[in-house]
Formats: C-alpha cells, sequence, structure tokens
C-alpha cells in the first residue's frame, strides 16, 4: 500500500510593503516588534516627519512630534526589486563584505550654504554613501512608514572609485 504525501507549501517569506513605494520595494524578515528608538533617532525622525510633511505640521513641537510613539518594528533587510540589501545588525561580526553599503541619489540646493534671497534655489542631483543600521516600519499619524537608519559617510570619487573618508558629522 502505497501513501500519496502532500508536497509542502512554500514557506511565505514575510515581507512589509507600501503601497506609497510600489511592489518593488519591501522590508523582509521582520526581526521583532517593539525595539524601542534611542532619543537621538526621535530626534531625527521627528526631523524628517516635519520635513516630509510640513503642511500637516505647522512647526517642530507640534503635538504630533511631541507624542511619536518610539516603538517599531525591526528589519533586516530591504528588498528593491530582486536584489536584497542587507543591514548592519544582519552581517556577521567576522563578515569581510559590505552588504549595509548604500547609494542613495538624490536632489539637494546646490547653493543651501548661502543665505535665503542671496542666490536662487539650484536643485542638483549628488550621490551620498551610507552604512544601513536597520530597516524599521514605524507609525506615524495613523500610517506605517518605511523607514532607513543609516550613517552618511564622507567619500571622494577617483575614476568610478569610491574612496571611503569616514562618517560624517
Amino acid at each position: 500500500m502505497y501513501w500519496l504525501v502532500p508536497p509542502a507549501k512554500p514557506a511565505k517569506r514575510e515581507e512589509f510593503q507600501d503601497h506609497h513605494y510600489g511592489s518593488e520595494y519591501a522590508f523582509v524578515g521582520h526581526h521583532k516588534s517593539g525595539h524601542r528608538l534611542t532619543q537621538s533617532q526621535m530626534d531625527h525622525l521627528r526631523q524628517h516627519y516635519f520635513t516630509i510633511y510640513p503642511e500637516a505640521l505647522d512647526n517642530t513641537r507640534h503635538p504630533d512630534l511631541m507624542n511619536m510613539d518610539a516603538h517599531m518594528q525591526l528589519y533586516y533587510r530591504c528588498r528593491v526589486k530582486e536584489t536584497i540589501y542587507h543591514c548592519e545588525s544582519y552581517q556577521r561580526s567576522n563578515s569581510i563584505h559590505l552588504h549595509n553599503v548604500v547609494c542613495v541619489e538624490q536632489e539637494v540646493n546646490a547653493n543651501a550654504r548661502f543665505r535665503i534671497g542671496i542666490c536662487p534655489k539650484e536643485m542638483v542631483r549628488e550621490r551620498f554613501y551610507a552604512y544601513v543600521h536597520f530597516y524599521c516600519v514605524h507609525r506615524f499619524q495613523a500610517r506605517m512608514n518605511m523607514r532607513m537608519y543609516s550613517s552618511y559617510q564622507r567619500t571622494t570619487t577617483h575614476h568610478g572609485l569610491v574612496e571611503d573618508h569616514g562618517c560624517r558629522h
């Protein structure tokens, strides 16, 4: 007598996706809920939300910013299309590979160092390199937000090779 064993269901990959980023972006491998942000991380997050939601937050002392939840869901990896990016927390201590280095392109004001009104705003694309410490999902104003905590590096590029000069402070 033979018994048919049903095929094992493939393990569902635990991912978090936000429709604002589309299906190409997801945090993978949920690690733990309830991770508490440090005070400096909270200050940076308040400044970030104040910057991206200027129409809803009239000042940096807005009650939504001052009463923000300090807890978030921690993730170790981020998927962009089919490429998986890791973070510092996921990397082994004896690893020789830098899977937690990212290149971020964004527009910045080339005249930001001048007082407002002296020079016109001139937006240019720049590349920044950073070490990713962790990925997280944080609730703010009843919306789940995907965030990446990283430290930007001072770098120079020589013939396509990037030289790291340490942390930007």
